[in-house]
Order: structure tokens, then sequence, then C-alpha cells
């Protein structure tokens, strides 16, 4: 159901009837008050990071590894270190298992050459004792990431399958509960994307004639913001994510990113400085800005 009005600001503390009360301009807008389509808020526009992981602490099989591209690259938080299963095409199906049953929402692939390898992939996580597939995607070219969110499952056992035609190399691999931010980033954001941060070098000559220069590859930024975000009281606020966040970029570990989970936008990268992070600031004695300034793959 859409409900059309006019602007109209309320002041005062008098009766609706009062037209004191009411200031109406011509400009229009919508509400949408329509139920979200199915699979209710993972379709809706908001954001979620990824930097919590299950997979370093789970026990891993199947995953059929080069002796020189194990599958523990995939899980030391670096990206010059990468896994490559040990067959030039085909599928491979690895299994993780837990402990004890954990909520899972996510799964981040930092892949290197994701399109020449032509690869897809499914992840089932293991329900009440029954695979239950919450993901299936597609590389979208090398160099691109791959993150995929899912509503929320309490599992033990997962299992991932990757597709390929040619040799794959993958840098990381997350799986876990991330971050869920209740919007998207503030006015003001800029996406990786459309933020190359390539450097040219020699363009010009001494006499300032155009002539071919370097291209120095430097990946692409993210930058931004997320206003009013509660301190606490649910699993979500600033009190309950941002120090563990906080210890995990300030050790260099990297993050996944998707700024709007309607889009397959992706991003995956480190802080762009975390020497000099810079802290949530304080916007009411319940609500907080948090601040991002990466740098990766996008």
């Amino acid at each position: 159901m859409e409900i059309q009005a006019s602007n109209v600001f309320v002041t005062g503390s008098n009766t609706p009837d009062d037209p004191q009360d009411f200031i109406t301009t011509a400009n229009t807008f919508v509400i949408d008050t329509s139920s979200p389509s199915a699979g209710g808020d993972i379709y809706s526009c908001e954001a979620v990071i990824g930097y919590k992981s299950i997979l370093p602490t789970s026990t891993i099989s199947g995953a059929n590894e080069k002796a020189d591209y194990p599958f523990s690259s995939c899980l030391d938080f670096r990206d010059n270190t990468q896994y490559s299963p040990n067959q030039s095409s085909g599928s491979v199906v690895i299994t993780f298992n837990q402990s004890t049953a954990t909520s899972i929402d996510y799964l981040g692939i930092g892949i290197h050459n994701g399109g020449t390898a032509g690869l897809t992939g499914t992840l089932e996580v293991e329900v009440n004792g029954t695979y239950e597939t919450v993901s299936t995607f597609t590389a979208l070219g090398d160099n691109k990431t791959i993150f995929e969110y899912f509503a929320a499952r309490n599992s033990s056992r997962q299992r991932l399958t990757l597709n390929f035609t040619g040799e794959l190399f993958i840098g990381n691999i997350y799986l876990g509960k991330g971050w869920v931010f209740d919007k998207t980033p503030a006015l003001g954001f800029t996406p990786a994307y459309t933020n190359s941060l390539d450097q040219l070098e020699g363009f010009t000559s001494e006499t300032n004639q155009f002539i071919m220069g370097r291209v120095v590859k430097r990946g692409f930024g993210q930058k931004g913001q997320f206003n009013f975000m509660t301190w606490q009281g649910d699993e979500n606020s600033l009190n309950n994510q941002y120090r563990e966040y906080m210890f995990h970029t300030k050790a260099g570990k990297p993050v996944f990113m998707k700024w709007n989970k309607s889009l397959n936008q992706n991003f995956f990268g480190r802080v762009s400085n975390p020497n000099s992070m810079q802290a949530p600031s304080y916007d009411g004695n319940t609500h907080g800005t948090f601040y991002f300034d990466y740098k990766g793959f996008d």
C-alpha cells in the first residue's frame, strides 16, 4: 500500500483541527507501507560488514588442495597467500564442522581469478540434520569480490561447492555472522565501484606533451559513515560490535562489505590506515556515528 500526501510539518501541541499546527507545501512524497518481499529484510536497503568468521576454528575436509596452495591460506587474513584445488577443472566439495552450532548469515570470498576460472558455486548449511542451500553464486570477474548474505541459520556443519573450468586461486574465505546495519551509508558515501585508487606515472613529458604512462595498480577505495547508530540494545549496536571490529581491523585483518544488500556491489579490503582509525563519535546519549575508510577490491 502507498500513502501519498503533501509535505507536512507538525508544530505545537494543539488539536489536529488547529490550523496553526500544520504547514503544508505542494511537494508530494510517497510512503511505501507495503510488506517486504519473500526473504524479509535480506532484500531491504541496508548494509552489512563481514569480519567474524567461524572457519579458522572449524574442522575442514574435502578441499583437495595443491601442496603449495593449501586451504589454510584462505584463513590467514592475508591476500598474498592463496588456496588452489589440486585439479585444473571440475568441482570440490568442502565441508566445515564446528563443535557447537552458531548463527551464520554470510559467505565472503576474496577471489583472484574467478572470471578466468569460470567459478560458480553453492553454500549449504545443515539444520536439524538436513542440508539447505542458502546461496548460489557466480564470479563477477577476476579480482571481483563475492559476498553472499542470507537469512541467518543456526548450524554446526556447512558444505561449500566450488565449480571451475580452469585453475582456481582464492585468497580469503569467511563464513559467519555479519554486522548488519539498519540503513545504507549516509550522504557523501564513496563506493569502491566508482573509486579506483590506481595511479598514473609519466603521463606528460618535461615539455608537457602527452606520452604513454605507467599505471600503478592500487585497488579501490570505499569510504563513508553511518549516522545515528544505537550505542547499545541489540546485537548490531556499537556497544556490541565496535570493540571486536576495532581489534580485528587494527590487526590489519580485512573485512567484507555490501553497502546495499539489494545490490551485488561487494567489497573486500582493509582499513586504509589502521593506526589512525576514526573512532565512533557522539550523536547523543543513545546514538553515535560509525566511520569507515577501506582500500581493497570491489
